[in-house]
């Protein structure tokens, strides 16, 4: 799946996601978010730091995150909610 937006040049092409790699997204999301209680900006960027750390944003590490557009993390975060979301969908329907 390619998330894309055209505006601010950022394109990234995420991987097939299988049941392992929701997994690992959703502990690695956990280990970062600690005791949940987390703004919605923290929660964003938590998201793409997982998503960093699991190798599925060429190029950028969870270290990069911080540094990054507020914009740019929140689209991010919805992007790849969005993907993982679609992981679940039952093939042909």
């Amino acid at each position: 799946m390619k998330i894309e937006q055209e505006q601010l040049g950022i394109s990234y092409d995420l991987p097939e996601f299988l049941q392992r790699d929701i997994e690992a997204f959703y502990a690695t999301l956990r280990k970062l978010n600690g005791d949940g209680k987390r703004s919605n900006v923290e929660y964003n960027g938590n998201v793409v730091r997982t998503a960093a750390t699991l190798g599925w944003l060429d190029g950028v590490e969870e270290k990069d995150v911080g540094g990054m557009l507020p914009g740019v993390v929140n689209w991010l975060s919805s992007e790849l909610s969005s993907a993982v979301s679609a992981a679940f969908d039952i093939p042909g329907e």
